[in-house]
C-alpha cells in the first residue's frame, strides 16, 4: 500500500482516477479514505488520525510493477509497502479486521470515474461517520461476461463507489447508515444501474445484482425449490420484490 495523511486526499485521488484510466489489466487497486479511532490497537501514528490510502496488487516482474507505480510514488507517501509477497499473503493486503465487526455498508457501480466524480467522491469522504470511504477500480476481466459461467460472471462497471461506517452499539446504527448512504448518494449521478452481490448488506434489494439473469433464476427457484429449502446470503427475489 501507499499512505498519505487526509489532507491530500484530493491530489491522490486525482492521480489515482488518471492512473486507473490507462493501466495494463495486471493491476487493481483500491483508494481509500480511513478515519480510525483512536484505539490502542493502532500504532500510535495512525490512532485517532485520517489518512488516504492506494492498496492493491500488480501481476508484473519488479522493474515493470516500480514503473507502473511511479505516478502515485512521486506523490511522496509516507508509507509504502508494495513489494513481491506470497500469493497467500493477498487476503491480508486490504488490511479487514479478522474477527466479526458490526458494520453498515453501502455501494454504487460506476460506468466511468470522471473528474466531477472524483471530486464528489472527495467531498464525501470527509465525513467523519465513515470508518471507509473507498473507490474501487475492476474493469477489464472482472466485467466481460464468460461463457457457461453461471447466471452472474461479471460485474456491471469499472469501479465501485463503497461507504462503511461502525456503529459501536446499536443505537449508533441510524447515523451509521446516513454516513454509508450519504457517501454513494454524492456519486448517484455518475451510477450505472447494477450491483455486485457480495458487496450487499442483509436486507437490501438483491435484484439489481443479478442483472440480466433475475427472470431465469426466479423461474428455477420457482421450479426446482417452490418452499425455499435452499438458504443463500444473496437469495433470489420473488417476483414484485
Amino acid at each position: 500500500m501507499l499512505l498519505w495523511d487526509a489532507s491530500l486526499t484530493p491530489a491522490v485521488s486525482r492521480a489515482w482516477a488518471e492512473w486507473t484510466a490507462s493501466l495494463p489489466e495486471s493491476v487493481t487497486s483500491t483508494l481509500r479514505v480511513l478515519h480510525l479511532p483512536p484505539l490502542p490497537e493502532l500504532p500510535p501514528f495512525l490512532s485517532g488520525r485520517s489518512v488516504v490510502v492506494v492498496d492493491g496488487a500488480i501481476l508484473e516482474s519488479d522493474a515493470r510493477s516500480d514503473e507502473l507505480l511511479l505516478p502515485l510514488r512521486e506523490l511522496a507517501p509516507e508509507i509504502d509497502t508494495f513489494g513481491r509477497i506470497p500469493s497467500a499473503a493477498l487476503v491480508h493486503v486490504h488490511m479487514d479486521p479478522p474477527q466479526p465487526t458490526p458494520a453498515v455498508t453501502r455501494h454504487r457501480m460506476l460506468p466511468s470515474l470522471p473528474g466531477e466524480a472524483v471530486a464528489a467522491f472527495v467531498a464525501a469522504s470527509e465525513d467523519p461517520g465513515l470508518f471507509v470511504a473507498e473507490l474501487r477500480h475492476l474493469g477489464g476481466a472482472a466485467a466481460r461476461p464468460a461463457a457457461d459461467a453461471g447466471a452472474v460472471s461479471a460485474v456491471a462497471g469499472d469501479y465501485i463507489v463503497h461507504g462503511i461506517a461502525v456503529p459501536p452499539v446499536p443505537e449508533a446504527g441510524p447515523a451509521a447508515v446516513a454516513a454509508a448512504t450519504g457517501l454513494v448518494d454524492a456519486l448517484e449521478p455518475w451510477a450505472g444501474e447494477g450491483l455486485a452481490l457480495t458487496f450487499l448488506d442483509g436486507g437490501a434489494d438483491r435484484a439489481p445484482g443479478f442483472g440480466a439473469s433475475i427472470e431465469r433464476l426466479r423461474e428455477l427457484k420457482a421450479e426446482w425449490d417452490p418452499r425455499n429449502v435452499f438458504a443463500a446470503a444473496n437469495p433470489v427475489p420473488a417476483a414484485g420484490d
